[in-house]
């Protein structure tokens, strides 16, 4: 379970990844899940063709008693997913994305089009407009740059990390760090809500999302 011996569990194989989670594609989230069951976060953050890469790994077999079988709501949650790839629900629709493009570009010449054609008269409507549909453009940017990064507009390319789209988004378009984002978001959809861990999800001593947060030792709201 620590970075110089780490296991993973994935479907009731144990696999012994200590050499390849320094270039694990997907950045130190491995590390997250050293030495316990990494089932649904592999399966949620993996193509179904990189299942074929782990046999190179496998070190055993995990022996299962009733107490340690999955609950029905993880077997459900297995089942529908395994039913949602098969029937073609994770495919992007191209068409919806040109569209999207097709919006920002659209907003962004509005934009510009408003600060340099509005009469000089109107200098404050002509700035709170521009700046108002410009804002508009970066939100539609900042959705795009986001399933982007979650490969679901573009497939993957084997064994690489580079995400050209997403980049462009994120990092040219809407002046994030793509990488930080890309880290962050990953964990915050691996350890969803978990308080004080999940990165998008702890806003003390600003904002309480929920009582959990104070459940955490060392937590204080003397602010």
């Amino acid at each position: 379970s620590t970075a110089d011996d780490a296991w993973l569990v994935i479907d009731g194989r144990v696999y012994d990844v200590t050499d390849f989670a320094v270039s694990h594609p997907g950045g130190p989230i491995i590390y997250k899940f050293a030495g316990v069951d990494a089932s649904d976060q592999f399966a949620a953050f993996h193509r179904p063709r990189v299942y074929g890469r782990l046999p190179q790994f496998l070190v055993g077999e995990v022996i299962e008693d009733e107490g340690h079988l999955p609950s029905k709501a993880t077997a459900d949650y297995r089942a529908l997913r395994k039913r949602l790839w098969r029937e073609g629900w994770f495919k992007a629709d191209p068409n919806f994305y040109v569209g999207k493009a097709a919006l920002c570009v659209a907003l962004f010449t509005l934009a510009i089009g408003m600060a340099t054609s509005l009469p000089s008269a109107w200098s404050f409507s002509r700035t709170v407009l521009a700046g108002a549909v410009l804002g508009m453009a970066w939100q539609q940017i900042a959705f795009m740059a986001h399933d982007a990064d979650h490969y679901g507009i573009t497939t993957p390319r084997s064994g690489s990390s580079l995400n050209p789209l997403a980049w462009l988004l994120a990092s040219c378009f809407f002046g994030i760090s793509r990488c930080m984002w890309n880290e962050e978001h990953s964990l915050h959809h691996a350890i969803t809500l978990r308080p004080q861990e999940d990165p998008q999800f702890n806003y003390l001593p600003l904002w309480l999302i929920s009582k959990k947060e104070l459940d955490v030792p060392g937590t204080r709201v003397d602010f």
